[in-house]
């Protein structure tokens, strides 16, 4: 994985930053201010009025390296709505827009992405599952044929058995050497802007107002991504989520197969679970079948 040798900023553009204990103000008080009663056009105004630029750090995955990384979805069974078949694709994959009726971390209401993750641990996670639910899981192979670039929203520093946290690592010494290589003196800023918006995807709680104007930013408007990352909240970030925007799955991933799984203990970020029976595809339908003993190796890896 590397970074792309460009940002979505200026030198020019590091002038708008204020003095830096009025900066640091600044962002306390977004991080404390009530958003939900506002629109997206003035969430969107108020985000730039306070952090006075958005800063892109994009990472890129080649097709070969991309397409070795399996990426995980997980619905609860009784989720599924009635008119949802849990023989279609489509109810594995990303919602309709019509039915995303509030906002995601990851996404505004009435935009739909695809959230999973590279860890099926984590994906069960965040579907919020309880003791004795069952769950599709489903996992989706890449087949990309061009770069990916993705965006991080990842603080300095993440637990070391989370596999991301060498990328993090990466990012932090990528953006010392772009930013001091300009001549204005705003480092301190652009380290504590890109600080502020990785904790916010761990802090903010419903509606997220602020992260899901952020993410919409990064894969929809003007900085266009396949993908952000960001840390696991129900597991204590020892996993990262992933939110794709939905042209790009279409593009670059495809459906491989869907485990049913009852759920039989919950502690802290840890997960114990049944095997039921696999789906996969055989001209164009679902065929069920009993779980192989190389599956189930790969999710309890």
């Amino acid at each position: 994985m590397e970074f792309l040798d460009i940002n979505n900023f200026t030198e020019k553009d590091l002038e708008l930053f204020p003095s830096y204990d009025e900066y640091c103000d600044d962002l306390k008080m977004l991080s404390e201010m009530d958003l939900s009663n506002k629109n997206s056009e003035e969430i969107y105004n108020i985000i730039y009025d306070y952090l006075k630029i958005l800063p892109a750090c994009f990472g890129v995955f080649s097709p070969t390296k991309f397409n070795k990384i399996p990426f995980y979805r997980c619905r609860i069974k009784n989720n599924i709505g009635k008119i949802e078949n849990k023989d279609l694709i489509q109810t594995h994959s990303f919602p309709p827009s019509n039915v995303c009726k509030e906002n995601g971390r990851a996404n505004l209401k009435n935009h739909s992405v695809f959230y999973c993750s590279n860890d099926p641990r984590a994906a069960i996670l965040e579907s919020k599952p309880k003791t004795g639910d069952e769950v599709y899981l489903s996992e989706w192979k890449a087949k990309a044929t061009r770069n990916i670039k993705f965006n991080l929203c990842l603080p300095t520093k993440l637990p070391e058995n989370n596999i991301w946290n060498m990328v993090a690592n990466d990012k932090n010494s990528y953006i010392k050497t772009k930013i001091k290589g300009f001549t204005n003196d705003k480092f301190r800023h652009y380290a504590k802007l890109l600080n502020f918006i990785s904790e916010s995807f761990i802090s903010e709680r419903k509606p997220y107002s602020l992260t899901s104007m952020i993410s919409h930013i990064f894969l929809f408007n003007e900085l266009i991504n396949d993908f952000i990352v960001y840390p696991s909240v129900v597991s204590n970030s020892n996993y990262c989520n992933l939110a794709f925007h939905p042209n790009s799955v279409l593009e670059n991933l495809k459906f491989d197969k869907v485990y049913k799984l009852k759920i039989n203990a919950l502690t802290d970020d840890q997960i114990e679970f049944n095997f039921g029976v696999v789906g996969t595809l055989k001209n164009s339908r679902m065929i069920w079948r009993r779980i192989k003993q190389e599956e189930r190796e790969k999710l309890l890896k």
